[in-house]
């Protein structure tokens, strides 16, 4: 029961366990197909910190994760040019 004495319900899987077995979770994910994840921290900040502090750097070590970006911006990371400046003159 929750707080309000009803029963908790999501629309969203929610896991309990290590980050290895979260990270394993995800490969096994990505093998069914699935090509990104959105993780719903449940107690901030301690989720938040579990997720930097310990399931990044699992993610990493497999090379699951990057540890860089390839571009500075985000309209490089999406391969988008830099758009002309409207306020150049001609």
């Amino acid at each position: 029961m929750g707080l309000a004495g009803v029963r908790y319900e999501s629309d969203a899987a929610v896991f309990t366990g290590t980050a290895a077995e979260l990270a394993d979770l995800l490969e096994e994910w990505q093998r069914a197909g699935l090509a990104g994840f959105r993780l719903r921290p449940g107690a901030i900040p301690a989720d938040l910190e579990a997720i930097t502090t310990h399931l990044v750097p699992e993610l990493q070590g497999r090379g699951a994760f990057r540890r860089g970006y390839e571009a500075r911006t985000l309209r490089g990371l999406l391969g988008l040019g830099t758009p002309a400046n409207r306020y150049a003159s001609v």
